[in-house]
């Protein structure tokens, strides 16, 4: 192969020279750096996802619920709570979903369950037959043809 260089046809290889990578022979390679050969690393599939923690449907009428029984208002709780009152009172009506974080805080407040463990579910692929992975063939058609008369 010829030297990006000199010109000079010889076995080459990758060197960096003055910021650009060349195919260089050895005499041209003491002007460069050497390139180290590129790994390519690979990123591994997460064998098993995590369970993850959701947010029960009725949150909104639990934490009323339970603030009401407490005897707290809706500023007491969010003074508790250190956040606003406004958010209280939109988590409450069900206009706003709170985070994790918050929905655990209130959980621990309250002493009340607003989250729930969901463990992911796991599709098995279906098994199938030569045709279907490949696309629907003519002689698919026709066997289904002259299947029916």
């Amino acid at each position: 192969m010829a030297c990006d260089m000199c010109g000079k046809n010889a076995s080459t290889r990758p060197a960096l020279v003055e910021g650009v990578e060349l195919q260089v022979c050895s005499q041209c390679a003491k002007f460069g750096k050497p390139v180290e050969k590129k790994q390519v690393v690979k990123k591994q599939p997460r064998r098993f996802e995590e369970p993850q923690e959701t947010l029960v449907p009725d949150y909104s009428a639990r934490i009323k619920r339970a603030r009401e029984s407490r005897g707290l208002t809706q500023r007491s709780l969010a003074i508790q709570l250190a956040q606003k009152e406004s958010v209280i009172h939109n988590i409450e009506s069900g206009s706003l979903i709170p985070s994790i974080d918050l929905a655990k805080k209130i959980e621990k407040h309250l002493g009340i369950v607003l989250l729930e463990i969901v463990k992911p579910v796991v599709l098995e692929k279906e098994k199938t037959d030569k045709t279907s992975s490949q696309g629907l063939t003519i002689g698919d058609v026709l066997k289904e043809k002259l299947g029916k008369l």
